[in-house]
Parts: C-alpha cells; structure tokens; sequence
C-alpha cells in the first residue's frame, strides 16, 4: 500500500467518524451526517462551477 493516499485519507476518516460517534445519540448522528452529506455536496457543486468557470476562459466549459 505504499503510496496510497486515498486508503490514509479512507482510514483517518473512518477513526474520527467513530470517534464521533462514541457519544453522540443515534439522532445526534443522523443529523451530523445529513449535514456533512450536505457539506459535502455543496463543496462538490462549487468546486465543478469554478472548474467551469475557468473552463470558460479557456474555451473548454461544460453547457451549464
């Protein structure tokens, strides 16, 4: 497994979901990962905008 950051990236996120998890009740939780999940989807809808919007400039952009 050398060199695989994404199997790091996996594991770190895994031990800080437990560790979470280790006193939160199972509303707690639900909540946090709706929230997170939310995080997670705007981040993602930002990042293809920009990438769009540089694309723009480049005359490589995507139709929306």
């Amino acid at each position: 497994m050398e060199g695989c950051v994404g199997c790091d990236l996996t594991l770190l996120v895994a031990i800080f979901a437990c560790c979470i998890a280790s006193d939160k009740s199972d509303g707690e939780l639900a909540m946090l990962a709706a929230f997170f999940n939310s995080l997670g989807d705007n981040l993602a809808l930002i990042a293809v905008k920009r990438d769009n919007c540089e694309g723009e400039a480049r005359g490589t952009s995507y139709p929306f």
